[in-house]
């Protein structure tokens, strides 16, 4: 719930990334949606530079002008329609605050496939995942290589939880630098710690079989550091 108001709402909808179409499953319509109504009608709107905001105002006037129009278009395309009305005129004329709004569509018709710089997001009911796929896909922005894996939506990995979904993925993702160095690193550091477990138990049993002439002897050079063992201690850098 969350992460579909942020990702919706953040910034007024007005940046490439904004999620702007929701296809839920049938089964949970009904118990998402008016959540997410209730959720949306809660947000706190007004100064961006104020802490508690989290929606901020449209750019200009023909970005509101604009949203309207579209939640206008959604509504006689059969939407039902929530929010998107103007807030905050009497405090700040020149500016234009609204409401996120939500389309409830139908369908996936014509304003759903144009997209528009404004809190609107379009949700869909779907009763199968390679409906929605085709939905998704539909538009330009989602596909514009239908041969590219990596631009186009597909069914590549079986619709399960997204804890599963995203350890296949981790799985199969090629090694890149910087993984391939993390690695070496985390590699480096445990032949490290090994070599410091086997100095220290050296020390200890040196220190068991010589007992007062191990600590009548001078500290080898560099040691400097300490470790308290078995009621004794033993010194060493790094250990």
């Amino acid at each position: 719930m969350r992460a579909i108001l942020f990702a919706a709402v953040g910034t007024a909808g007005q940046r490439c990334t904004s999620l702007r179409r929701l296809f839920v499953h049938a089964d949970i319509y009904d118990r998402l949606v008016p959540r997410l109504v209730r959720a949306y009608a809660s947000v706190t709107v007004g100064d961006p530079r104020d802490g508690a905001t989290l929606v901020g105002p449209l750019i200009d006037a023909p970005a509101y002008e604009a949203m309207q129009a579209a939640l206008a278009e959604a509504h006689a395309q059969g939407g039902s329609v929530h929010g998107g009305e103007r807030l905050l005129a009497d405090r700040f004329p020149d500016a234009f605050y609204v409401r996120p709004a939500i389309a409830e569509m139908p369908a996936q018709t014509a304003i759903v496939l144009r997209e528009t710089f404004a809190p609107i997001l379009f949700v869909i009911r779907y009763d199968n995942a390679d409906e929605a796929l085709s939905w998704h896909n539909a538009v330009p922005q989602a596909c514009p290589r239908p041969s590219s894996p990596t631009t186009c939506a597909s069914r590549a990995f079986p619709v399960v939880g997204g804890q599963r979904l995203r350890h296949r993925q981790r799985q199969h993702r090629p090694q890149r630098g910087g993984d391939r160095r993390r690695v070496r690193r985390r590699e480096g550091n445990r032949r490290r710690a090994r070599i410091r477990l086997r100095r220290l138990a050296r020390l200890h049993a040196a220190r068991h079989q010589h007992g007062e002439l191990f600590r009548a002897l001078p500290l080898a050079r560099g040691y400097g550091s300490t470790s308290r063992a078995e009621g004794g201690t033993v010194t060493g850098r790094g250990l």
